[in-house]
């Protein structure tokens, strides 16, 4: 019982000192130093260089137009409507000029994939 006692008392002080130690650890720095402090630094606001909305034509490295967007005072990058697949195809109706019907045809996406070849 001596054994038991003297663990369960071990145990314990283990315990409070762990506290202790975790106490020490979450207390709020207390010293005679100032608090330490950044430095403020104001960022300058970039004057706008284009007005809200305004569009801009643009071209793109690999040669596909597209456009420019003013947004915040900023222009955005050139932005290509994609509407298909580069090379993609699909089927469409073809109908010749002055013919009462149509027949079957296709159609290829471009190659900047904003738009479809007449039907062939």
């Amino acid at each position: 019982m001596r054994d038991t006692i003297s663990g369960a008392f071990a145990l314990a002080l283990g315990c409070i000192a762990m506290y202790i130690v975790y106490l020490s650890l979450n207390a709020p720095y207390h010293s005679d130093l100032p608090e330490p402090s950044l430095p403020s630094v104001e960022m300058p606001t970039p004057s706008p260089v284009c007005t809200e909305g305004e569009q801009l034509a643009c071209t793109l490295p690999s040669g596909c137009e597209g456009m420019k967007m003013c947004f915040n005072g900023q222009w955005t990058d050139c932005i290509v409507p994609f509407v298909c697949e580069p090379g993609s195809t699909r089927s469409c109706i073809y109908k010749p000029e002055g013919a009462n019907c149509g027949t079957h045809g296709m159609q290829t996406c471009n190659e900047c994939g904003t738009g479809w070849s007449e039907c062939a």
